[in-house]
């Protein structure tokens, strides 16, 4: 999950990974109250909120994720860059 995070983020602007961290407490917190066993049951519930979120977003005159603009650099270009430097600097 971390990986799909990371390529995520350096597609989308902050609300939209706020939007996306929401989605991923609510899960849990649905899974964990409902006590939802199997991963059948966990990707139904999960989808179902995801749902939920987009259609808020929707209903609030939002920007779905897939709207928003891409950066002209990755995340992963962009910590890479920064290491770069921070090793130039500790040369």
């Amino acid at each position: 999950m971390l990986s799909y995070s990371s390529k995520c983020k350096s597609k989308i602007k902050n609300c939209c990974s706020c939007t996306n961290l929401f989605r991923i407490t609510q899960t849990k917190s649905r899974l964990k109250k409902d006590n939802i066993q199997g991963e059948k049951q966990a990707n139904k519930t999960h989808y179902k909120i995801g749902k939920n979120i987009r259609e808020v977003i929707a209903k609030n005159g939002g920007t779905m994720p897939e709207d928003l603009p891409t950066p002209k650099k990755s995340l992963k270009q962009l910590e890479k860059e920064n290491n770069k430097k921070l090793k130039k600097t500790n040369q």
